[in-house]
């Protein structure tokens, strides 16, 4: 099994971070909606039917997500005026 490299593949932001970050420059409106219980169990149930992928490092993520280490998430914001 291959292990990513979590500079690389992953990120280290959370939803306050990036709400903070967002705000300072002038957007408004943020939202940000967890979507993990939708991606990762479909994504995992679907490498498991590909032969090539049974034993890359993608088939960690749906036990990284039941684990609480990551999460998928999908934004909304304002523009600033």
């Amino acid at each position: 099994m291959i292990i990513p490299r979590y500079n690389i593949h992953m990120s280290s932001y959370c939803c306050d971070t990036l709400c903070k970050q967002i705000t300072t420059l002038g957007f408004k409106g943020f939202n940000c909606i967890s979507i993990g219980k939708h991606v990762f169990k479909g994504f995992d149930t679907w490498l498991s039917q590909q032969k090539e992928t049974e034993k890359q490092w993608s088939r960690i993520f749906y036990p990284a997500y039941e684990h609480g280490l990551i999460d998928y998430y999908c934004f909304s914001l304002k523009t600033p005026t």
